[in-house]
């Protein structure tokens, strides 16, 4: 009964984001900002969010750090149904990048992304 429940809430939920002239199932995001292994300190990360075929609602991007600490991002609006995201780590640790349209959280997201560490074995002879 409650699997039931929850269905019809579902189907409510996207009933009502279709009736407000957006639906967020359509919105995609790109690039080298939300990759897995793209997180190095200081440097500028950026990645695209499409919501031409989505209509419109208001869109917000959002990443936090490792250490639960907000890091600034900038979305700019193409003006043509596409936003440019930019974010710089302040640090080389997970972060996590959250992205809403119309107040909903677009299809596959949150993304979790950091630093690519190496670890290496080495084997020899040993002099000693």
């Amino acid at each position: 009964m409650k699997f039931n429940i929850q269905l019809v809430r579902l189907a409510q939920l996207n009933d009502t984001l279709q009736y407000n002239g957006y639906d967020v199932c359509k919105v995609t995001a790109y690039g080298r900002g939300i990759e897995k292994y793209c997180v190095e300190e200081d440097s500028p990360l950026e990645f695209t969010v499409d919501t031409r075929s989505a209509g419109v609602a208001p869109l917000e991007a959002s990443v936090t750090d490792a250490d639960y600490q907000p890091v600034d991002v900038e979305v700019k609006d193409n003006q043509d149904g596409t936003f440019q995201c930019r974010y710089v780590p302040k640090k080389r640790v997970k972060h996590v990048v959250v992205v809403t349209f119309g107040g909903v959280v677009i299809p596959n997201f949150p993304v979790r992304v950091s630093s690519q560490t190496f670890t290496y074995l080495l084997t020899g002879p040993s002099e000693y």
